[in-house]
């Protein structure tokens, strides 16, 4: 009879895997995202650091003033300011890349004090701007929403069912 072993031998590939599966697909985009961004702006500046990679070899020091100019200067493709929600994103995304290839913590470690200062102080002007208002859709109208309750995707016949109307509920309430 073959012995089964409490612990698991896991190869380095295997291991791997598993830290590149931690992010959920939205965090990887959202990193992704901000990885994208912050090179169309490296790559526009024109500066001493052409691509996120050359950031990523960067002194602290350096890479706290691009992010610094980073945080004033970035606008959406049309030019426009982004959404604060929006900014704050970004920087998560940037914060996670930063973590992964710098073992540096943009948000949280001193070092970074001064691009931080930087992020607060637009997230003020934003609101200034208004840039920090949250535009909420219209509320499902009563007709719509019993339309919702009689059609067969949110019955009380199946399970899945069941749990999307559970879940419409749910939100609903919120």
């Amino acid at each position: 009879m073959a012995e089964t072993s409490r612990f698991a031998s896991l190869e380095p590939d295997d291991l791997t895997k598993i830290l590149n599966d931690r992010d959920s697909k939205n965090t990887k985009n959202v990193i992704g995202v901000s990885k994208r961004i912050i090179g169309d702006y490296l790559l526009e500046k024109d500066g001493l650091y052409k691509t996120i990679q050359d950031l990523d070899q960067a002194t602290t020091e350096d890479v706290v003033k691009t992010l610094r100019q980073f945080y004033v200067e970035v606008r959406k493709t049309d030019g426009t300011l982004y959404a604060k929600k929006s900014l704050i994103t970004l920087r998560f995304g940037l914060q996670k890349h930063f973590v992964e290839t710098r073992k540096e913590d943009i948000i949280n470690n001193e070092e970074y004090k001064a691009a931080n200062d930087m992020f607060k102080a637009m997230m003020v002007a934003m609101k200034k701007k208004g840039k920090a208002n949250v535009n909420h859709k219209e509320p499902i109208c009563p007709e719509d929403l019993q339309k919702l309750y009689k059609h067969e995707q949110f019955s009380l016949n199946t399970p899945e069912a069941l749990q999307k109307r559970v879940f419409l509920v749910f939100v609903l309430l919120l």
